[in-house]
């Protein structure tokens, strides 16, 4: 028996930007190893959470024993892409902040207001992905 080579995100990334797609789905089947093979990629958040999800259907609907098929994905946790996303959002807009108020002498009031409505944000965008 060979050993068992999955297919990787990389690549399902990687075709996915070289022809503009969103969700990249990939299906294999390993004959030498008797095992179904999925990998997932998503562009956005959505895009992965709906990969995730599409995987394993597609799996099973392609006839494979889903209880013993490998799921390669770029993300394991539902929710996590959003997630990071929210975070990435807070953390640009923070250093665009930091860039704004230069010299700006009331910057402790700025800045308090900022990260409350920032961290008021990310709250619910993080409620919402949950």
């Amino acid at each position: 028996m060979k050993t068992y080579q999955p297919v990787p995100v990389e690549l399902a990334r990687e075709v996915g930007r070289q022809f503009g797609k969103q969700v990249i789905v990939i299906i294999a089947w390993d004959e030498d190893n008797g095992q179904i093979h999925t990998t997932t990629w998503g562009e956005a958040a959505r895009h992965k959470e709906w990969a995730a999800e599409l995987g394993p259907k597609l799996a099973a609907a392609a006839g494979g024993a889903t209880q013993l098929a490998k799921h390669y994905e770029d993300y394991r946790e539902p929710g996590e892409a959003a997630r990071n996303a929210a975070k990435a959002e807070v953390y640009r807009k923070a250093l665009q902040f930091i860039a704004d108020i230069g010299n700006d002498t009331s910057v402790m009031d700025t800045l308090k207001k900022k990260v409350d409505l920032a961290i008021e944000t990310a709250s619910v965008v993080l409620a919402e992905a949950s």
